[in-house]
């Protein structure tokens, strides 16, 4: 069990967590798993980082490392495990675990390689956390494939590879800037198809011209046919901002292969649901329903030209959404009922990183990295696609197929561990949305290679990296429902902890009242320090006396300083998720003497190879194995002079005093 799941279990007044079944032998009491499928973890001897793919029996896990030069699988005792990172306790000031959970860094290893160069990059030049740009990149690429595919874990489930990214965050810590390079992909698919229409009516008026001219001459008669009449060109749409939800079912009907609506402020989104209905109220969430599962979606015309049909319908509305929102708006909008228990907000994705506002960096965004990105959304979106057939379906290989079952029933067993509430609603449609990463990583995946992700299948290392991001997603969830009923001391307690974190977890009561005008004394700054001691958060120590004489005062100190829960984006390449013809070239090259690999832990194999049609039938392949890899933490913050802005306050607001 994780140490978040334990602060969970703590929660709830020490609940034990359901039985995670293994294959072939169901579990019993005596074999509750300390890990779950997709959970980070590192052997309890070094520092090396991989992610569970299997429960074993007796107590044993599988797991799966990314190094340099390859993959590999290895087999642990529970006593061989800790879990990644390390937890980071704490307390609120009314006693007990923090109301919100620490905030676990984006596991930016599970991206593609050219998504999660581009995410870097984004992130780096910006100097905002990873997920900030991660979150928009994915639901790009999962709309740019759209409808032309669709992953199929077996017959009668198919799932769409489209998300409802929701970023979190308060003004000023640099939501859209991070996300414009992605906005910015997205316009250019949005212009080509502008322009498309521009010709397309261009050459209408000129066929129009032409064919009256032909009506009018009187030159029809016998052996001459009659011109065919012009039809009008449709209007294609990828992208959509604030629109209602007539104009946009009208948009999907000349866009079958759907769209991507991106938004800055999602706040908009939300009040577009109940915009336009009058005095009667009412909601158009039954419709959003509809739109994330590809299903049908109609509506009546109240007015209708001549010829126009008054009942509109699309066959398959297919809708993503990308954008941010501040969390003190997302708390109204989800404390709407009509949201909450309809289950729309179930399937959105968050990602609330603790606040930092942007400093000065010197870093620029990487051409290479974001013309590799650009290409691999382009020729995502240049999938065969024909709306009048059914959506082509890729299964998932023999392996992948194993892990997903694993993890779709933990999922289920915690999701039966919840009595009601938005976890209980959000964690069985995290399983779906699982599915939708691991497509969005196999499509992204063999566009970059070259090859046409309908031709095969999803493999292992794609599961894999969906349910690791799935359950990233899931604490995200987590955090997100606990802020709805966080307190205002409690909040306050998160944010001070929080400030305390990007100083590098040490500051003075003068450093606090120095920061902000909250505090305007160094004794209101203590009490509020002293709260967080007595929370358990952190505890004083004693500084040094002066050389001449005296107290030297104290300087209060974070209990885990180095649990940070932001991410320095040079991380990014700390993996390579090469390909199946990529690895097998390193094969050989494996040194199986190395440490990392010895005691009382085997060496197991798994299937990531490719499937194409003249592959023959599927069958598993040992991958390529290569030492675990080597994850350094991200380093401290660097401590900010005081004279350097001695303005700037705990809420990011500056101001003269």
């Amino acid at each position: 069990m994780s140490a978040l799941d334990k602060a969970r279990d703590k929660r709830k007044g020490g609940a034990t967590r359901p039985a995670t079944p293994t294959a072939g032998k169901p579990a019993t009491a005596k074999q509750l798993p300390k890990f779950t499928v997709g959970e980070r973890v590192s052997p309890t001897d070094r520092e090396n980082v991989g992610t569970v793919s299997e429960v074993l029996q007796d107590g044993c896990y599988r797991v799966h490392f990314v190094g340099e030069n390859g993959e590999a699988e290895v087999a642990f005792g529970e006593g061989d495990l800790r879990a990644y990172p390390p937890p980071a306790g704490g307390a609120n000031p009314t006693g007990g675990a923090m109301v919100v959970p620490p905030y676990r860094p984006f596991p930016i290893h599970c991206l593609p390689s050219a998504v999660r160069e581009f995410v870097a990059s984004v992130a780096a030049s910006v100097g905002c956390d990873p997920c900030f740009a991660a979150l928009p990149a994915l639901a790009l690429v999962g709309a740019a494939v759209g409808g032309a595919l669709v992953a199929r874990p077996k017959r009668g489930w198919n799932e769409v590879p489209i998300l409802w990214a929701v970023v979190v965050g308060d003004s000023g810590t640099a939501k859209s800037p991070a996300a414009d390079p992605v906005s910015a992909v997205a316009h250019c698919i949005e212009d080509a198809l502008e322009d498309e229409y521009e010709q397309a009516v261009r050459k209408f008026v000129e066929d129009v011209a032409a064919y009256k001219e032909a009506m009018a001459s009187g030159e029809l008669g016998d052996g001459i046919d009659a011109p065919t009449k012009p039809v009008p060109p449709v209007r294609e749409y990828f992208t959509a901002d604030d629109v209602t939800i007539e104009r946009l079912i009208e948009n999907l009907r000349t866009s079958p292969r759907g769209i991507l609506m991106l938004q800055d402020e999602l706040a908009n989104w939300f009040g577009s649901f109940s915009r336009y209905k009058g005095k009667g109220g009412g909601s158009d969430a039954a419709k959003w329903l509809g739109m994330f599962d590809g299903r049908s979606v109609s509506y009546q015309r109240k007015t209708a030209n001549p010829g126009s049909p008054r009942d509109v319908r699309v066959k398959r509305a297919i809708v993503g959404v990308s954008g941010g929102i501040q969390p003190g708006i997302l708390s109204e909008s989800l404390n709407n009922p009509a949201y909450l228990n309809s289950g729309l907000a179930a399937r959105l994705v968050f990602a609330m990183p603790p606040k930092q506002c942007v400093r000065w960096t010197d870093t620029e965004p990487d051409q290479e990295a974001e013309r590799r990105f650009r290409a691999v959304v382009h020729s995502l979106r240049e999938l065969p696609f024909d709306p009048k057939s059914s959506i082509p379906w890729v299964g998932l290989e023999v392996t992948a197929r194993a892990a997903f079952t694993v993890f779709h029933d933990e999922m289920a067993a915690t999701a039966e561990g919840h009595d009601g509430g938005g976890m209980a609603a959000a964690i069985p449609k995290l399983v779906r949305v699982a599915l939708r990463l691991a497509m969005i990583h196999h499509c992204a995946t063999e566009a970059a290679a070259g090859r046409d992700p309908g031709k095969g299948s999803i493999a292992h290392a794609s599961i894999i990296a969906g349910i690791e991001l799935a359950k990233w997603f899931e604490t995200e969830a987590e955090r997100v429902y606990a802020m709805l009923s966080e307190k205002p001391e409690d909040r306050a307690a998160r944010m001070l902890a929080e400030w305390v974190k990007r100083r590098g977890g040490r500051a003075t009561p003068r450093d606090l009242q120095r920061s902000s005008r909250k505090y305007p004394t160094t004794d209101t700054a203590e009490a509020a320090l002293d709260a967080l001691v007595t929370a358990d958060v952190g505890h004083w120590e004693d500084l040094p006396p002066p050389k001449s004489g005296g107290w030297g005062g104290r300087v209060f100190v974070l209990v885990d300083p180095a649990a940070d829960g932001r991410q320095s984006p040079t991380l990014a390449s700390e993996t390579d998720d090469t390909t199946a013809d990529d690895r097998a070239d390193t094969r050989d090259g494996v040194d199986l003497e190395n440490p990392a690999f010895q005691g009382n832990r085997e060496r197991v194999s798994a299937s990531v190879g490719r499937r194409h049609e003249s592959d023959g039938p599927l069958l598993p392949t040992d991958p390529p194995t290569a030492a675990p890899e080597q994850v350094s933490a991200a380093p401290p913050t660097p401590k900010v002079r005081r004279r350097a802005n001695p303005n700037r306050g705990i809420d990011g607001k500056g101001g003269a005093r």
